[in-house]
């Protein structure tokens, strides 16, 4: 076997092993965001479904049922039912929708970001990963990255969803800007920051309506009926505002935004000076600007969670 035929063995080895370590943190922080997701919609449904079922049970009173002999057991099992839904609500809320569960998650995003940067800054061989010992190099600076999880468990997952994907190439400039900065650009930061504007338009139209509707009833509520109903579609809309926010749907629409915006620029100034691979100077200035802009975006996302701790 030649030198050059070992070097690239070793070379494939460290990357699929580093390329694995970033598949495992990658599919671990999207199933806890999945599910950290899920919970705060059961959380908040079952909040708005205690409520309905409360001013149920005091409208079933109001109505007389409690002194109907076969209808008598209906507010007890409303207000029952409205007693659970809100226990469940709060439970869930306190174990499964916490600050400790949301950081679990934004570290696991956290160390899967840098290791993909790792990642393409040793396909391009950028200092430290120009010379011929730059297999060595990139295991050694993963390991030191995976020393700040040790406490973080992961999803287990099979060789075949390590190996998904796995790059074996080195990239020139050209490609480094299709493959990494276009790529984040136009199929993570852009769309991310769509759906999460659609998300804030729906909520907005939803709290909109419930304010019309909670007006209408205040206008028919003359002789007081409807004073309940007002307090649920209060409830209600707080609820979904609540659950925006726990989403930082605004936060992160200006984190995508400001990211995406700062590598176009960052690419479209690369472009206009005419410059090539060959530029090596310009070309690593170049790669390092563009992943220390994804390092901040990804580096906030931390300094967010403990601040809203």
């Amino acid at each position: 076997m030649s030198e050059l035929t070992s070097n690239q063995d070793k070379s494939n080895s460290a990357l699929a092993y580093v390329w694995g370590k970033y598949r495992e943190y990658a599919l671990s922080s999207r199933k806890r965001k999945a599910e950290l997701t899920a919970w705060r919609l059961r959380v908040l449904i079952f909040g708005i479904t205690g409520a309905i079922l409360g001013t149920l049970c005091q409208e079933s009173i109001r109505w007389g049922f409690n002194d109907v002999t076969n209808l008598s057991w209906v507010p007890f099992i409303l207000g029952l039912s409205s007693a659970a839904a809100i226990g469940l609500a709060t439970y869930f809320g306190k174990e499964l929708v916490n600050p400790y569960q949301e950081q679990r998650w934004i570290r696991s995003r956290s160390m899967a970001e840098a290791l993909k940067s790792e990642i393409y800054l040793f396909r391009s061989n950028l200092p430290p990963y120009d010379t011929d010992k730059k297999q060595e190099k990139l295991i050694e600076n993963a390991v030191e990255l995976l020393k700040k999880v040790e406490d973080l468990p992961t999803e287990i997952i099979s060789d075949a969803q390590k190996q998904k994907d796995l790059p074996t190439d080195d990239l020139t400039v050209e490609e480094y800007i299709q493959n990494r900065v276009n790529d984040q650009i136009n199929n993570f930061y852009t769309p991310s920051s769509d759906e999460l504007k659609r998300k804030m338009r729906r909520n907005k139209n939803i709290g909109l309506s419930l304010g019309v509707f909670a007006i209408v009833l205040g206008a028919l509520g003359l002789t007081g009926w409807t004073a309940g109903w007002i307090a649920v579609i209060a409830t209600i809309a707080a609820s979904i505002t609540a659950f925006a926010y726990a989403g930082r749907y605004q936060y992160l629409i200006i984190s995508y935004q400001t990211t995406a915006n700062k590598l176009e620029r960052l690419r479209v100034l690369w472009e206009s000076k005419g410059k090539v691979d060959n530029d090596t100077d310009a070309r690593n200035k170049f790669i390092r600007e563009c992943e220390a802009v994804i390092s901040i975006e990804n580096s906030a996302w931390m300094v967010e969670i403990e601040m809203a701790k």
